[in-house]
């Protein structure tokens, strides 16, 4: 199964609400990272890997990862 068809299973069911479950979802985010900077002090290490997170997400980022990936799966056969 393609991890892509669970999330667009997902998308139709949720229609106009899936924009409004991430943009929740980016805030959740958001507040826990500033709990956590509020609590301790080893908040970069957090913000560092939400971060990383954000970065991968991003289309021409996630698009080189994939062309990395198959690039080396074929080359591996």
């Amino acid at each position: 199964m393609d991890d892509g068809s669970i999330d667009r299973k997902s998308m139709k069911r949720l229609r106009t609400n899936w924009k409004k479950l991430q943009s929740f979802s980016y805030a959740v985010i958001f507040l826990s990272l500033l709990h956590v900077a509020i609590l301790e002090k080893t908040w970069l290490i957090y913000a560092v890997i939400v971060g990383i997170g954000f970065i991968i997400r991003l289309p021409f980022v996630k698009d080189g990862i994939i062309a990395f990936r198959k690039k080396r799966d074929t080359s591996n056969s």
